[in-house]
C-alpha cells in the first residue's frame, strides 16, 4: 500500500469511527459550534487527500488495489489514530 493509500485508510477509519457519535450529537442538538468546525476540518482535509489520491491513480501513480480489513482492525486504526478527539469534542 502506497503511503498516500495507507494515510486516506487511515483518516476514513477515523472519521467513520466517529461520525455515528457525531450525527446522533448532532441530532441531539447537542453539537456545538468548536466541534462543528472541528468535523468540517477533518472532512476538508480528507476531501484534499482522497482527491490526491484520484489523481494518482489517474496517472497511474497508484495501482486500485483491494484493501480489506476487519471491523476490529478499522476500530484499532481509528483509536490509534485518534478517533476519540472529535467524539470527545462532539459531547
Amino acid at each position: 500500500m502506497s503511503p498516500l493509500s495507507a494515510e486516506l485508510a487511515d483518516k476514513l477509519a477515523v472519521l467513520a469511527s466517529a461520525l455515528p457519535e457525531v450525527v446522533i450529537s448532532f441530532l441531539d442538538g447537542e453539537l456545538g459550534p468548536t466541534p462543528q468546525r472541528r468535523l468540517a476540518d477533518q472532512l476538508a482535509d480528507l476531501a484534499d487527500v482522497l482527491n490526491d489520491h484520484a489523481d494518482d491513480q489517474e496517472r497511474g501513480i497508484i495501482e486500485l488495489s483491494a484493501i480489506r480489513a476487519s471491523a476490529g482492525r478499522l476500530s484499532k486504526l481509528a483509536k490509534r489514530r485518534g478517533c476519540g478527539k472529535l467524539r470527545s469534542a462532539a459531547r
